[in-house]
């Protein structure tokens, strides 16, 4: 009986705890229990406030270029931030590229803020561990060349990848930069792969395309928008021209067309073809484009982007016209980690032609919807890993295929179409992105924290349409 009383006595206390902890109101109290109940209040006012901090209230500190550049990087950190932002995430982009140090910007629904790059610090990663601390993000999502961030992982343990996988066997040195990653997210299929064979468990978090924007119009109204007759054919090149290495193989595919027209006379007569180069022909970090065509003999079969549009880049609606105009893509690059501009061609209904290596293989689906080109051969890049040679002669026949057999074009251009519709922006975020960070967000906890932590994500997309915006 005595135990029984003294049990109700306890239960007694303990809601009188529970009451006067609700109220606040210690005055009534002695100091001793004052004490032990403040210490209880605070104790549950913790414990309720990490029962509602989840993977969904972290912040999140992304850096790479700033999210308006018009390159693959810029492209890629605006869709996903942006989207973010939209879903919820507290996000803010910390940019290495795009803008200076001395203010930040906010563009869209993305706020940027600058590095201050110093000598033995290019990419300001000092600056990224000062905005950390300061705005108390959570996780610190590097988006750029990996092989360079191992000063990054050092000062920030909380900094997870989000990179691409170009080469076949990089050397040790570089495996080492990526096992020092907290987690790792490749976005390709080879890349994986690649990560796999070092001993990393990388995650597949693939970019997109936004087919609200990139999408099929009628095609000679583009044609003559680039002042081409509708008749004529028209073989488009989209890539970047940064490096001294030709890895987006301009040599090669300028090789490869030289061949097409030395084989089609047809092609040679007035009108006939037109090649349209989008890039910076003349970059002083790159090739001179303008030199190559003329040494190649097919400069009066080029056309290139204004050189202003270099400066300020060109909007991607205009950039759906001018995939659209085109008959065919080319890229015969020696390595590449994802290429948007395939995507966005097809997402267009343009067909493509690429080399059969690194990510170029998945992204014509396997061949399915495109002209894969298998490599001359293969070499050491100036990163001591292996890639691609592409090979001119193979790639002619593709060319010449691509423009002369129309049913087999068409077939590939449905294809393409079919393919982008699968690989959107939204698509990215909620069905691989998301996953991935909720993951990380679990793997930051304590080793007992984990067991109970559960991947909970739904798609916000499956309960309403959300609008996107636009860049």
């Amino acid at each position: 009986m005595k135990k029984k009383k003294n049990n109700k006595e306890d239960n007694l206390k303990e809601d009188l705890k529970k009451k006067v902890i609700k109220k606040g109101n210690f005055s009534t109290l002695s100091p001793d229990l004052k004490e032990e109940l403040k210490n209880l209040q605070k104790e549950l006012a913790e414990k309720e406030k990490l029962k509602s901090k989840t993977w969904k209230t972290m912040r999140i500190l992304w850096f790479s270029v700033a999210p308006y550049v018009k390159s693959g990087y810029g492209v890629v950190t605006n869709h996903m931030v942006s989207r973010f932002i939209l879903r919820g995430l507290n996000s803010m982009v910390v940019a290495y590229y795009g803008l200076q140090k001395g203010g930040f910007l906010k563009v869209g629904n993305i706020v940027t803020f600058p590095v201050a790059a110093v000598p033995g610090d290019n990419l300001g990663f000092k600056s990224v561990a000062e905005h950390h601390k300061k705005f108390n993000t959570d996780l610190v999502v590097f988006f750029t060349d990996f092989w360079v961030a191992k000063p990054l992982t050092k000062a920030v343990k909380e900094t997870v990848a989000y990179t691409v996988l170009d080469h076949e066997d990089y050397a040790e040195e570089y495996q080492d930069v990526l096992r020092s990653f907290f987690k790792v997210a490749i976005a390709s299929k080879h890349g994986v792969k690649e990560a796999k064979k070092y001993g990393i468990d990388a995650t597949f978090v693939p970019h997109g395309v936004d087919t609200k924007i990139f999408k099929p119009l009628p095609k000679e109204a583009c044609k003559k928008m680039l002042s081409v007759d509708p008749k004529t054919k028209v073989l488009g090149i989209v890539a970047a021209n940064n490096d001294k290495e030709p890895r987006k193989g301009w040599d090669k595919m300028f090789s490869a067309i030289r061949l097409t027209l030395d084989n089609n006379r047809e092609l040679q007569k007035p009108g006939a073809f037109k090649v349209f180069i989008h890039t910076d022909a003349q970059n002083n970090r790159g090739y001179d484009l303008k030199l190559l065509a003329k040494r190649t003999n097919i400069g009066k079969y080029v056309i290139f982007q204004d050189p202003y549009m270099a400066i300020i880049g060109l909007p991607d609606r205009l950039m759906t016209r001018v995939f659209n105009s085109f008959d065919v893509l080319m890229n015969l690059a020696r390595r590449e980690g994802f290429c948007l501009p395939i995507l966005e061609a097809q997402a267009c209904g343009i067909p493509c032609i690429a080399t059969d290596f690194s990510a170029m293989t998945e992204r014509l689906n396997y061949g399915k919807c495109g002209w894969l080109v298998k490599p001359a051969t293969t070499m050491l890049s100036p990163l001591g890993g292996i890639t691609a040679i592409p090979d001119e002669f193979r790639a002619a026949e593709a060319i010449e295929e691509a423009l002369f057999n129309d049913k087999k074009r068409e077939l590939f251009a449905k294809r393409s179409l079919a393919y982008a519709k699968t690989q959107t922006w939204d698509i990215a975020v909620d069905k691989f992105m998301l996953p991935y960070l909720e993951n990380c967000w679990n793997a930051l906890k304590k080793p007992e924290e984990q067991k109970k932590a559960k991947v909970l994500f739904q798609s916000p997309m499956k309960k309403e349409k959300i609008k996107t915006k636009k860049r």
